[in-house]
């Protein structure tokens, strides 16, 4: 476990982020795995803080910016990897119950007056990565996904000046500003060879022949014995595989 968690601090600090390696990985290839080892103070879990926090804070994000599928989906697989499986059925039926029914303002401020007032700093910074990844999960976010997590940074004690580098890290210039009379949003643009595992000097050849590759290990219909979870980050992970691939097979002409 470390891939999410890895990539979310490294992007925040920049060069401080090797200071945190041992808990770091890639983020957001649909394989989301996260570490819950010293990086959290040593009462942070046995706390229940954000085990108890965490579902009304992700179904806020989701409420924000419209249920989705792709947000539910990122939103479970952190719940398994950070609570265990044991743990996420209740805490899955809780956050499907803020997203579908609503929930009082209360019982918000106090989750984050939970963190705010039982959790370390570093700790903070690590809640709202990770609600950054689920409202970067569709691609595409909105500002007032962006105003509902910079509310709920500010109730935990996180300052003004930290939330927008960590917003900034997270567009990371992959992510393109669109503007109309009431509103912005960031559409995310991937990068396809990264995707596939190449560098753009692949040939042609070399990306159909890892496209197959992948194929077989990504493919739904080849992964039907695995545990459901697994199944479903295989079928994004194939998505992901599409969508890169003809990208690239557009930009280069080839079929």
């Amino acid at each position: 476990m470390g891939k999410l968690v890895g990539t979310l601090i490294g992007m925040l600090f920049g060069p401080l982020g090797a200071i945190f390696g041992f808990m770091i990985g890639a983020f957001f290839d649909s394989k989301v795995k996260i570490s819950t080892n010293s990086f959290f103070s040593t009462n942070f879990f046995s706390q229940n803080v954000f085990h108890d926090s965490f579902p009304i804070l992700a179904a806020q994000i989701t409420r924000a910016g419209g249920v989705d599928k792709t947000s539910v989906l990122i939103t479970k697989n952190i719940i398994i990897e950070l609570f265990g499986k044991e743990n996420a059925v209740p805490m899955m039926n809780k956050y499907k119950n803020f997203v579908e029914n609503g929930y009082s303002t209360f019982l918000l401020q106090e989750a984050c007056d939970n963190i705010l007032y039982n959790v370390d700093h570093q700790s903070k910074i690590y809640i709202i990565s990770t609600l950054l990844t689920i409202l970067k999960a569709n691609g595409t976010f909105s500002a007032q996904e962006v105003f509902s997590i910079q509310n709920i940074s500010r109730a935990i004690g996180i300052s003004g000046y930290e939330f927008e580098n960590m917003l900034n890290h997270f567009k990371n210039g992959n992510f393109r500003r669109e503007e109309n009379a009431n509103n912005y949003s960031y559409t995310y643009k991937p990068d396809a060879y990264k995707i596939l595992e190449l560098n753009q000097n692949a040939t042609s050849q070399e990306i159909k022949k890892q496209y197959r590759i992948l194929c077989k290990k990504y493919h739904p219909d080849l992964t039907s014995l695995r545990p459901k979870h697994e199944q479903e980050k295989s079928g994004v992970k194939m998505r992901q595989i599409n969508n890169a691939y003809q990208q690239i097979k557009k930009e280069r002409g080839f079929r």
